[in-house]
């Protein structure tokens, strides 16, 4: 499982719709969800239910891509 290089919290990646990765703060992952993961399963992304780490990261603005 990684952490963030910034803020060292914990995340998990998860899919996107569109077929990107997503970190997600594994505090908002059910723990179904953590054992599908921790199992090599696949988890997507949910917004409804998931929280991204960019939204919580405090560096977040470090690690965007420029559009």
């Amino acid at each position: 499982m990684p952490f963030c290089k910034s803020c060292k919290k914990e995340f998990y990646y998860l899919r996107t719709s569109s077929g990107k990765l997503n970190p997600v703060d594994i505090d908002s992952l059910s723990q179904s969800h953590i054992s599908l993961l921790i199992a090599k399963m696949e988890v997507m992304f949910d917004p409804k239910i998931h929280t991204s780490h960019f939204i919580t990261c405090p560096e977040a603005k470090k690690f965007r891509k420029p559009k």
